[in-house]
């Protein structure tokens, strides 16, 4: 089968929490990217250890090379340059998606010539729930904190 590749950046536990979730899921061949090529090798292997319990038979691939994640970046790059209206995990601004607005979050979106055109919610149970929103709140408080130092 022919699945969509996905590109997280980033092996810590967000991605890591990403990544183990889409895979989970089957919603795509998932590139977990980290300059720490150990950390992020040995989150793929967790992540792929776990898929068969879970019924999937998606995979994870660890990389460390940027050469390795061009592929996924050419592909958003096409789907904006021929309005393909492809799904990717993209950092964006939320306007209410999962309840939050004023914050930007990695999510799945739909990518066209337009940019990120929609963000696809996911039903989320209760672990997925809370993780997103410590991370929500985590980059308020960034965000909060640029503003700040703009302002001053």
């Amino acid at each position: 089968m022919n699945r969509p590749k996905i590109l997280i950046i980033g092996a810590g536990m967000v991605g890591s929490s990403s990544a183990a979730s889409i895979a989970g899921r089957g919603l795509g061949e998932v590139f977990l990217y980290d300059m720490d090529q150990g950390l992020c090798l040995g989150r793929a292997m967790d992540i792929n250890h776990s898929l068969p319990s879970q019924g999937s038979d998606s995979y994870t691939t660890g990389c460390t090379r940027l050469e390795d994640a061009g592929e996924v970046i050419a592909q958003i790059v096409e789907s904006m340059a021929m309005d393909r209206g492809m799904i990717f995990p993209l950092s964006t601004c939320l306007n209410g998606e999962y309840g939050y607005r004023d914050t930007c979050l990695a999510l799945p979106c739909v990518v066209d010539s337009t940019g990120v055109r929609k963000v696809i919610e996911l039903n989320l149970n209760d672990q997925e729930r809370a993780s997103l929103e410590i991370c929500a709140d985590a980059m308020k408080a960034q965000i909060s904190s640029l503003k700040d130092l703009l302002l001053s």
